[in-house]
């Protein structure tokens, strides 16, 4: 089954991506071309030449390859994990000094929370997570909206020191430098993994798309191939 990595090589060239501008490049010159007399005669020097104003190859076929490769990279841009759009790996993830948070981030994105990562065998040193952190503090809000207290100031007193108890006992349980960076790429390719193969149905659809699309433009480069051998 193809991946959404594999989708990735085409979802992220930009000479795809630009397609679009052919949806209105191609039907403007067509309709040009056939308002023009074809072969166009002209004559330098007494001698007549003749350009034939047609085009070696269906423009039609153009047109529905770039409609194609539209309705795709659209498709791409808006189901595609963010994690598999933006990193090629845990090599260019690094580069881009990513952390933890930006994992977290993905991952969220995606609907996965700390259960499945302690389902996985990821539970150790979690609770260092932003996404722990998270819920961590929405767990201490919902404790405190259960307390019985008036005063506005007085409520964010105690969220401040219920946030700042949260984050020093974060930061006590980060791992040493070298654990945290195995850690990381350990959970950077557990979400990596999980965004690869999710959204089955869009990953066939916007595959099928980009497949189409290639099959058009491969008669268009054929056609233009041939009108050419014919003309030695």
């Amino acid at each position: 089954m193809i991946s959404w990595k594999s989708i990735s090589i085409f979802g992220n060239s930009q000479l795809i991506n630009r397609s679009y501008i052919y949806l209105f490049i191609v039907p403007i010159f067509a309709k040009l071309l056939s308002k023009l007399q074809s072969p166009l005669k002209f004559k330098i020097e007494g001698k007549i030449y003749e350009l034939v104003l047609e085009l070696p190859f269906s423009w039609t076929m153009f047109f529905a390859s770039a409609f194609l490769f539209t309705i795709a990279s659209i498709l791409y841009y808006y189901a595609a994990p963010s994690i598999i759009k933006e990193n090629k790996s845990f090599g260019t993830f690094l580069i881009d000094r990513k952390d933890i948070p930006h994992i977290s981030n993905y991952a969220e994105g995606m609907g996965i929370t700390r259960k499945w990562f302690v389902g996985i065998g990821m539970g150790e040193h979690e609770d260092f997570s932003p996404l722990v952190l998270f819920e961590n503090l929405k767990h201490q809000s919902d404790e405190l909206k259960e307390e019985t207290v008036i005063d506005i100031e007085e409520i964010k007193k105690i969220s401040n020191q219920k946030k700042l108890k949260v984050y020093k006992e974060v930061h006590r349980k980060r791992p040493p430098n070298e654990e945290k960076e195995e850690f990381m790429q350990s959970k950077f390719w557990s979400v990596y993994d999980y965004a690869n193969s999710s959204k089955k149905t869009s990953r066939i659809i916007c595959a099928s798309l980009y497949g189409l699309g290639f099959a058009f433009i491969l008669v268009v480069i054929l056609q233009g191939a041939w009108t050419v051998l014919q003309m030695w």
